[in-house]
Formats: structure tokens, C-alpha cells, sequence
């Protein structure tokens, strides 16, 4: 099964600090499927590492960085996917409205959908994320949320 790894999801991995850690790193590190994100993430997860450090959750936010940064390296892990023109922003635009979600889940939700789903080829597409209204959203759109 391919799965979309929403930043909150890769953050929560990578920190190691989860409450629901176990799962994530079965889902993102353990998982034999395909895990894919939009190229998005990169800024996401750097913000969130280095918030991180600020806040002395980490010590060292760059060596955390630069471990996704391995995670998304040819070969790695995770599949980074380009960010498409402005239909993705368009359909972004809607499912804040449709959805109540923030502008950036509401970007990572329309990639899966536009991206992500052809690559599936009529499989089930799990999106993995810690945010619940993101959850609630991406459940409505027909993704397995886990």
C-alpha cells in the first residue's frame, strides 16, 4: 500500500517523542510499502526540527534534518514529490473551505489526492498524519488514515 506521510507524521518519527511513536515508525521506517510526500515537507520538517531545538526537545536540530534529508535521498525511504502547478492550490483553496483545515494540511491532502491516487492505480492510499482534523478530513476524501 503506498502511503502519504503528512510532515506531522515524519516530525513525530523523527523526534522520537510521539505518543504514538511505535506506530509511526511501523508505518514510516519498518512499512515495506511506498512512503511519499510532497517536496513541501522539506521546509516543514527543517521549521519543525529547528522549533524543536529552540525549545530544547533536541539538542541538535540540523542532525535531525539532515537524517530526513537521508530518508529522502535517492533510494531512501521516502518519496519526495514535486509541487505541481496551481491546481493544487485550487483544490487546496477548496478543501480548506469543504474541510475547515489549515492551509498546509490542506496543500499535503490535495497533493495526495492529485498525485498520489494515480500512483496508486485503484489501491487504497493511507495517509498518515498526527493532526486530527486533518485525519477527519483526509477520511472523508476516501484515504485510510492511520
Amino acid at each position: 500500500m503506498i502511503s502519504y506521510a503528512d510532515p506531522s507524521a515524519i516530525v513525530g518519527t523523527l523526534l522520537g517523542d510521539s505518543r504514538d511513536l511505535e506506530g509511526l515508525r511501523s508505518r514510516i521506517i519498518a512499512s515495506d510499502g511506498a512512503i511519499v510526500v510532497s517536496e513541501i515537507a522539506v521546509v516543514e520538517v527543517a521549521s519543525a526540527c529547528m522549533a524543536a531545538e529552540r525549545g530544547a526537545r533536541i539538542t541538535d536540530g540540523r542532525a535531525v534534518i539532515a537524517k530526513f534529508q537521508s530518508w529522502c535521498a535517492g533510494g531512501g525511504r521516502i518519496r519526495l514529490l514535486a509541487m505541481r502547478d496551481g491546481s493544487v492550490f485550487e483544490r487546496a483553496a477548496l478543501i480548506t473551505q469543504e474541510h475547515r483545515v489549515y492551509a498546509l494540511n490542506a496543500i499535503h491532502l490535495a497533493v495526495a489526492l492529485q498525485d498520489v491516487v494515480p500512483l496508486a492505480a485503484g489501491e487504497p492510499v493511507r495517509f498518515l498524519t498526527r493532526d486530527a482534523t486533518q485525519a477527519q478530513a483526509a477520511r472523508a476524501l476516501g484515504f485510510t488514515v492511520e
